[in-house]
């Protein structure tokens, strides 16, 4: 896997994702119910065959749902930008790895819903890479494309 962080304007991000800013905003806790993992990665997948590119991104919220699926535990998105920093930096272990392995799963489920030969074959495999983006507002991006 590629091993790069880049920041990148929110707005940039947006417009590569046709999302508006409000979806990639930090909420508030209390105000905002984090949407289910299945939701985020079918909301994303749809947007993604509507108009085909060699990328596709994973947002912060779903970055912090796939660990919430795969681990049943929360994190913050501080936690998550520390952990992908600490990865990148080669100086991950531990239980700090076992986060970032279960924050990434999500970009094998979307590499596979966006570029594998038949999307709902959950046994398909795509090889892919992931860069990680920074936002102007702090919040982390994965963009994941196949190699």
């Amino acid at each position: 896997m590629e091993k790069r962080l880049t920041k990148r304007s929110e707005k940039s991000y947006n417009q590569l994702t046709n999302r508006s800013t409000s979806t990639c905003s930090l909420h508030e806790e209390g105000d905002y119910q984090m949407p289910d993992f299945d939701e985020l990665i079918e909301k994303i997948s749809d947007e993604f065959h509507k108009d085909p590119r060699n990328k596709v991104f994973a947002p912060q919220e779903l970055l912090i749902a796939s660990v919430k699926e795969e681990m049943g535990e929360d994190i913050s998105a501080d936690m998550l930008s520390s952990i992908v920093s600490l990865h990148e930096e080669g100086e991950i272990d531990g239980d700090e790895e076992e986060i970032y392995d279960a924050a990434v799963y999500c970009c094998g489920v979307l590499a596979r819903k966006c570029f594998a030969d038949d999307p709902e074959d959950e046994d398909a495999e795509v090889d892919y890479e992931i860069s990680w983006i920074e936002n102007e507002d702090g919040s982390i991006a994965a963009e994941i494309r196949p190699s």
